[in-house]
């Protein structure tokens, strides 16, 4: 639909602007012709300047709801680039506090285990002294 829209502007314009040619060579021709009068010169030009502004008021302009359709699609996809970003450092920002989470827990859990091994070792040498001194009383 938009295509046929444009060829009949293209069709438009392209008449109008043979007309406009043609009223130029026959206006430079009346120039350069004795035969022509002033008043013939005059209503040439008249003609024309009301072919030209008939021409001014049929160019193609962009309807305002595009141009208005357009910057709002600006807008919009400036927006979400923007909360693309922002949702970018969120997810960013709570995995790196994951991640430190999850460091401090690894960290209590390997000195857990060591003080667990060191806990049984400690116990296993009091139970071994303990063994040997009331050994040594019987």
């Amino acid at each position: 639909m938009a295509d046929t829209e444009l060829r009949d502007i293209e069709l438009r314009l392209e008449r109008l602007h043979n007309a406009l040619s043609r009223q130029e060579e026959e206006l430079s021709s009346w120039r350069s012709s004795s035969l022509a009068s002033e008043s013939a010169m005059q209503n040439a030009l008249s003609r024309q300047e009301e072919e030209l502004s008939s021409w001014r008021e049929r160019s193609a302009r962009l309807p305002n709801w595009i141009r208005n359709g357009g910057i709002t699609m600006f807008i919009v996809l400036f927006g979400q680039s923007m909360t693309a970003v922002w949702w970018a450092s969120e997810i960013t920002n709570t995995q790196q506090n994951m991640l430190a989470d999850v460091k401090v827990n690894t960290e209590y859990r390997i000195a857990s285990t060591e003080r667990y091994n060191d806990i049984m070792i400690e116990l296993t040498r009091i139970q071994v002294t303990m063994d040997n001194h009331f050994n040594k009383q019987e």
